[in-house]
């Protein structure tokens, strides 16, 4: 079949538009230097996005594809171009305006109930594929004074606190020299595990503060499961009129392994999982699935135990772990669909099984660290490395 030359000329200057898109997008350059920013920027993304979630941006392009040709006339290969030339600048638009939003625009968002905001909460989350990187994202208002969230998050040793809270997080422990700071996790299945059953993943902690008063928190480690690489799991603080408003970064690059080991857990035991933002299939808003849900209910499970260490730091330290214990799960079976996976005796049970076996960790690390001090101080200088 002849293709049409309208058409050649409009996939040549398309793929022409891409590939100076993916230029510009490695070096930080906006596609379009005039685009607003602030609040400009934020009604700007009101219109383009609707008023829901980023995958509402098919909606407004098919809007704009209908309108440039009306029903009594031909669709004709010129116009199937400016359709979807149009289709891809909506799209290309909304993802850079995305990616440029700052905490206070989040927090207008979030006050407004606009964007990817969960019914009836302050709490906004979404999740992306891009290239070889998974990510989500989540934000929300929470009514704790800043300075002591900022306090408390910055210190590593806090992190030990309430990431194991999480199911699949066996065990934490944490380092800090002159130099750095290590927070290692130890992942597995949600049921009880040992240590030295699970993966050992070190975390390279860093913290700052931002002019505009911003705590920043990142970590970062090389390698995970079954060949998986590059987490980042990233964390902001800002002082609100409610409190604070918290935003929570985590994404990896998946293996082919773990692709795969994805896929089979997705068609069998995790086939009827859902996330928590929504895509429109077959004219109904359905939640997501598949390998977005996957990232989706994990970083919610880490909002969840942020938010519970924070709600009970101030309890005697005998009893301050057992209470995050119990609000983090029944915090979760607020969102049964999404994150129920066992009764809260089992929970228990197996939490404070791994605490123990946490405290021996960190115990035996501890001892390392003093021991290896110990010799340093004795070495005489002329021995000492420089």
């Amino acid at each position: 079949m002849a293709v049409h030359p309208a058409m050649t000329n409009c996939v040549s200057r398309t793929n022409a538009f891409l590939t100076l898109n993916a230029l510009l997008s490695k070096t930080n350059t906006r596609l379009f230097p005039g685009w607003p920013s602030g609040s400009s920027a934020s009604q700007s993304r009101s219109l383009i996005m609707s008023t829901q979630s980023f995958e509402r941006t098919s909606l407004l392009t098919n809007t704009l594809m209908v309108s440039f040709a009306p029903a009594s006339e031909p669709v004709l290969p010129s116009t199937l171009c400016l359709r979807s030339s149009l289709g891809l600048l909506t799209l290309l638009i909304s993802s850079a305006v995305l990616g440029e939003t700052s905490l206070l625009e989040r927090y207008e968002e979030l006050r407004n109930g606009m964007g990817t905001t969960l019914p009836d909460t302050t709490i906004s989350l979404a999740s992306s594929e891009q290239g070889e990187e998974l990510s989500a994202d989540v934000a929300s208002i929470i009514a704790h004074p800043f300075s002591e969230v900022a306090a408390s998050l910055a210190q590593v040793e806090n992190w030990c606190q309430f990431m194991p809270l999480h199911f699949n997080v066996k065990a934490c422990t944490y380092q800090q020299d002159d130099e750095k700071e290590v927070l290692t996790l130890y992942s597995g299945r949600k049921t009880y595990q040992s240590p030295e059953e699970s993966f050992e993943m070190t975390y390279h902690f860093q913290s700052s503060r931002t002019t505009d008063g911003v705590l920043a928190i990142h970590l970062l480690a090389d390698r995970g499961p079954v060949n998986t690489r590059d987490y980042r799991l990233e964390l902001q603080v800002q002082q609100v009129e409610e409190g604070t408003l918290i935003h929570i970064h985590s994404s990896y690059r998946p293996s082919t392994l773990s692709t795969l080991l994805t896929r089979g857990y997705l068609s069998t035991l995790g086939r009827d999982k859902v996330g928590f933002s929504r895509t429109e299939q077959d004219g109904e808003w359905q939640y997501v699935q598949g390998i977005r849900g996957v990232i989706e209910r994990n970083i919610m499970r880490y909002h969840l135990a942020v938010d519970s260490y924070l709600s009970t730091r101030t309890l005697p330290e005998d009893a301050r772990y057992q209470a995050a214990l119990i609000s983090w799960f029944r915090q979760s079976e607020n969102y049964p669909e999404q994150l129920h996976e066992m009764d809260e005796t089992d929970y228990l049970r197996i939490k404070r099984k791994e605490r123990e076996n946490q405290q021996r960790l960190q115990h035996a690390l501890n001892k390392t660290i003093q021991l290896a001090a110990t010799e340093e101080i004795r070495q005489p200088d002329s021995q000492r490395l420089d």
